[in-house]
């Protein structure tokens, strides 16, 4: 990449129908840059991550992202950066234990997992 922007919008909005996502968005994140998006539920931090990566088509506005255009370089885009969104589940699947919530998923229904009481215990048999 050649220029030292990785992120611009500009006038980025997205409209469900009547329901604003995000409205009039402009933003420039420079190479090297840690930024993160903060903001109550439904404040539009999604939708614009979605929006950056072609996920979703603005209604109006523009973004580049890494000098490629969301749009028309999808697959390039998508070579050079990854997603992980924080709803993914997949049906009929476990869901792995959980760390330091309720209800964790006993140790035994993992095969090959250390146990939690003995570091040197396999609950594989």
């Amino acid at each position: 990449m050649t220029s030292d922007i990785a992120v611009v919008t500009e006038n980025l909005t997205k409209f469900y129908g009547d329901r604003r996502g995000v409205e009039g968005l402009d933003l420039d994140v420079r190479t090297g840059e840690v930024m993160g998006f903060l903001g109550p539920n439904g404040a539009g931090k999604t939708t614009t991550i979605r929006l950056l990566l072609d996920f979703l088509r603005p209604t109006r506005g523009r973004a580049t992202v890494l000098g490629l255009d969301p749009r028309t370089d999808k697959a390039a885009l998508h070579r050079q950066i990854g997603y992980l969104p924080g709803e993914l589940a997949f049906p009929g699947r476990d869901r792995p234990p959980t760390c330091c919530g309720s209800s964790p998923t006993p140790a035994a229904a993992w095969p090959g997992r250390r146990s939690p009481i003995s570091p040197n215990a396999s609950t594989s048999t």
